[in-house]
């Protein structure tokens, strides 16, 4: 979508915002009067300015929850590889056990 196709956009929903609106209060406002305050609104760079902070607001809190989340994962995954080494010593150590009672046998036997 460009620029212009959003503005459109803006400009209707802002327009029958404002009918709707102004139906409410009993006000008989007409199109061209909602259009023209909703293309006020629009240049308003008041409103641009508070929706651009609040993008970096929202990304910023959204960043935030997504390291701790990454973060616990991380710590998730590090204790089981712990636990994975651990069981990779103990069967190193039953491996060496065995290798040594078969070479005792082979030599009982030979």
């Amino acid at each position: 979508m460009g620029n212009g196709t959003c503005y459109r956009i803006s400009m209707l929903l802002m327009a029958f915002y404002l009918l709707k609106k102004g139906q409410r209060l009993g006000d008989r406002m007409d199109i061209v009067s909602a259009v023209t305050a909703a293309s006020h609104i629009a240049n308003s760079q008041v409103v641009w300015s508070i929706l651009c902070i609040c993008l970096v607001v929202y990304v910023f809190w959204n960043s935030n929850k997504r390291e701790e989340r990454l973060l616990k994962n991380l710590e998730t995954l590090t204790e089981a590889q712990g636990e994975q080494a651990n069981a990779m010593r103990e069967i190193s150590k039953s491996l060496t056990s065995l290798e040594g009672r078969m070479d005792r046998m082979e030599k009982h036997i030979f």
